[in-house]
């Protein structure tokens, strides 16, 4: 497969169609068709940038270059994933590692310990939806999944920007008022930044524990949520800030902290109005 500007594929088991676009395999990664057409103006040589030192030498976790030429790509349709099988250490030229890049995600997930020698798509009798099956070194076949479980805990953030409704008019804001469910426990960081960080910010701490560190409680209407009266935790802080729009950013402190924001009010004092350049 000839690539304008680049490198062709490798193995004649390395090149898949997938989401309109097609992938290969070359000795120096993972590359997609439509970006090699269209080099000069990418935000990446390569979607295995990331993955690169298993394409480069002299690093713990290269593959064997010399054994590229059996490495096989498939694409998984219901899952939106690219399951790239190669070898990594002197197994005779066997497959035992497995790069998976997920498409929607732009993220990549490595697979030790998986002698794929070959992969196929098969038709599920009972859905009817295609399943990417791998064909072992020890002559049994799997079924490959790449959507499991994962009980690893990330850190989470949500963030809102405002002009509180008047956009042109700086404001000094004064309180603010933040609903949490009381399910929670634990702490937050508040934080607050005004004109995209030009006028400054501050940051603040909020304990979510259900005692007298809240402001207040409050009950939400059944006819809201379903589920019936959702205990709410308010948080108040008195703020300090001047700027025409704010940005807030909830946070939590450690990974498995987690925290349900329902939402927040600012109660501030209009200052000025803006006046912006004019040209003519």
């Amino acid at each position: 497969m000839p690539a304008t500007g680049s490198v062709g594929a490798i193995s004649t088991q390395g090149a898949v169609f997938a989401m309109n676009d097609v992938f290969y395999i070359s000795e120096l990664g993972l590359h997609s068709l439509t970006q090699t057409q269209q080099f000069g103006d990418l935000k990446e040589a390569f979607l295995s940038d990331r993955v690169e030192t298993y394409f480069r030498l002299d690093f713990d976790n290269s593959l064997l270059l010399e054994h590229l030429a059996k490495s096989v790509l498939a694409y998984d349709s219901q899952q939106n994933v690219l399951y790239l099988c190669a070898d990594s250490i002197d197994t005779g030229g066997k497959n035992d590692t497995t790069l998976v890049y997920d498409l929607v995600l732009k993220a990549w997930t490595v697979w030790p310990d998986t002698a794929f020698a070959c992969l196929f798509t098969v038709v599920n009798a009972t859905t009817g939806a295609r399943e990417v099956w791998a064909g072992a070194t020890t002559a049994s076949c799997t079924r490959s999944t790449a959507r499991r479980a994962s009980t690893e805990q990330i850190n989470g953030a949500v963030s809102h920007i405002t002009d509180c409704g008047e956009p042109g008019v700086q404001k000094s804001l004064r309180y603010g008022f933040f609903y949490f469910s009381t399910e929670d426990t634990g702490t937050v960081q508040i934080t607050t930044s005004f004109d995209f960080g030009a006028a400054g910010g501050q940051v603040y701490t909020a304990n979510l524990a259900p005692d007298r560190t809240l402001w207040d409680f409050a009950n939400w209407d059944e006819q809201i949520w379903d589920a019936g009266e959702l205990s709410t935790g308010i948080i108040r802080l008195d703020l300090s800030g001047l700027g025409e729009v704010v940005e807030t950013t909830v946070q939590n402190l450690q990974p498995n902290q987690p925290f349900t924001l329902l939402g927040y009010e600012y109660m501030f004092r209009d200052r000025r109005h803006i006046r912006r350049p004019r040209s003519f």
